[in-house]
C-alpha cells in the first residue's frame, strides 16, 4: 500500500457490510479526493447529476469500518510482502 495510508469509513444501513464493501457494482468507483476540493468535487458530480458518496476519510495508518479498527496498513502490508514478494 502506498505510503501506509489507512481509512475510516462508514458502510450504507441500506445494505448488508459484504455487499456494501465488496459488491461488483460496475460502475462503482472509489475517488481520493484532498479535503479543500471536498465540496467543489461534489457539486462537480451533482452537475453531472453522477450519484456520489462520501465514504469516510484517508488516515495516517489505520483500517477502520464503522468504528471498528481492523488494524494498521503497515502490518497488512508486511503480510502481503512476506506471502508474495519473497524471492
Amino acid at each position: 500500500m502506498v505510503n501506509d495510508k489507512g481509512f475510516s469509513i462508514k458502510c450504507s444501513s441500506a445494505l448488508r457490510k459484504d455487499a456494501f464493501l465488496f459488491g461488483e457494482c460496475p460502475s462503482r468507483v472509489i475517488v481520493s479526493v484532498k479535503p479543500s476540493l471536498k465540496n467543489e468535487f461534489e457539486n462537480y458530480m451533482n452537475s453531472q447529476k453522477t450519484k456520489s458518496l462520501l465514504l469516510g476519510e484517508v488516515t495516517d495508518n489505520n483500517i477502520s469500518i464503522d468504528g471498528v479498527s481492523f488494524g494498521l496498513t503497515s502490518d497488512f502490508s508486511e503480510i502481503y510482502n512476506n506471502l508474495f514478494l519473497k524471492s
